[in-house]
């Protein structure tokens, strides 16, 4: 709601004998350094609130008389216009200053010293609106008064997005693994205590293809979450590429590593061009010993048909060697997948 056409405070003027002075002086006392600098005047953004430092000058000095609140109004002119026809007296402007703002102080019929502004085109009709308009997305953005700042902060949040979201990876791979190895641990145990009955087999028979295809969907899922933290940690990496760039020597606080031993590296195996690194990570390690699993399924049913043990072996050996090497190639080739998506998004430079 308005009243009488105000809208509230835009821009509130100080004026002073030793602007450079007042500016360190401001922008320390502020915690923030000027968004505007020209001419007679230095402004600050203050909360969504402009407060402008300006020079004195003949028609305003320091002191309590320098000190003049803008407050916003739809048209400056037409505000001008009805308050002089009612005893007011325009004291300084009507005038569009370099801002895009049109400004104008009235002495009122009491002598006091009243201002106000009209935004610029180039503002958000926001300053303005009535509250019961709803702005699209579109006009949010545009409406941002310090769009550098929101995007360090989005910045900001997506980081802290990737960072959650990579925990979450780790603490379900983890999970999954112990989940495997728990289940595989517990049926070796069961088949200790049946391991001299005639139950053996039939035993198992049955529980060697539930753990062989728990195996397989827990490798397949620690791939996915392996890829989903590269993807993730590149994603980090491009970020902290513009925060080395916020202010010069910056860069050495946020290296990217070049190399397998580069200083702060934080890049895994799906992002390293050798084969070699996919030995070394959790999917391979549960794809090794569900392998041994498929291994020894084959050499059970191999002996059971043939009554041979010497056959038996050879087939689950080879069998289990089959298996690690298809799954390796499997991760290899997602990887690879990877590796090649990523290189095709420009990673920022540090």
């Amino acid at each position: 709601m308005t009243v009488a056409g105000l809208h509230g405070v835009g821009n509130v003027f100080y004026f002073v004998d030793d602007l450079d002075a007042a500016v360190a002086w401001y922008s320390a006392r502020l915690g923030v350094e000027p968004t505007i600098r020209g001419g007679a005047l230095v402004a600050f953004d203050v909360d969504g609130t402009r407060l402008t430092l300006h020079r004195r000058d003949e028609l305003n000095s320091p002191g309590p008389a320098g000190t003049s609140p803008y407050w916003t109004v739809a048209d400056v002119d037409a505000f001008v216009d009805d308050w002089t026809e009612n005893g007011a007296t325009a004291h300084r402007g009507p005038k569009t200053v370099f801002t895009g703002e049109r400004l104008c102080q009235l002495l009122d019929p009491f002598g006091n010293l009243f201002s106000v502004r009209q935004p610029a085109a180039s503002e958000s009709a926001v300053d303005t609106a009535p509250a019961s308009v709803v702005l699209t997305a579109d006009q949010a953005v545009q409406a941002l008064p310090d769009r550098a700042a929101a995007f360090y902060s989005t910045l900001q949040n997506e980081h802290f997005v990737l960072e959650s979201a990579r925990s979450i990876t780790v603490s379900e791979s983890s999970s999954r693994a112990s989940l495997y190895l728990t289940t595989l641990s517990s049926s070796l145990v069961a088949f200790g205590f049946l391991a001299r009955t005639e139950y053996a087999v039939q035993f198992l028979s049955v529980v060697i293809p539930v753990v062989f295809l728990l195996g397989l969907f827990t490798y397949e899922r620690l791939v996915e979450t392996s890829l989903e933290d590269v993807a993730a940690l590149e994603s980090i990496q491009r970020i902290r590429g513009v925060y080395a760039t916020v202010l010069p020597g910056a860069a050495k606080y946020f290296p990217r590593p070049d190399g397998p031993h580069g200083p702060n590296e934080m890049l895994p195996i799906g992002r390293r061009a050798s084969w070699i690194g996919v030995f070394f990570t959790t999917a391979t390690a549960i794809s090794v010993v569900n392998a041994i699993v498929g291994g020894a399924g084959a050499a059970i049913l191999t002996v059971q048909l043939s009554g041979e043990p010497t056959p038996s072996i050879l087939a689950g050996v080879a069998t289990a060697v089959v298996l690690a090497v298809l799954l390796g190639l499997y991760q290899e080739h997602r990887y690879g997948a990877l590796r090649r998506s990523l290189r095709a998004t420009p990673s920022t430079a540090t």
